[in-house]
C-alpha cells in the first residue's frame, strides 16, 4: 500500500473543484443578485 501524499489527495479533489467552482460561482450570483 503506497503512500497517500498530498499530490494523490488534489489529483483526487480536482474533478470535484472543477465541478464546484462554477456551481459555486453561479450560486453567489443568484443569491447576491
Amino acid at each position: 500500500m503506497r503512500e497517500f501524499g498530498v499530490s494523490d489527495a488534489l489529483n483526487e479533489l480536482e474533478p470535484v473543484i472543477l465541478i464546484l467552482l462554477p456551481v459555486g460561482v453561479f450560486w453567489l450570483a443568484v443569491m447576491t443578485s
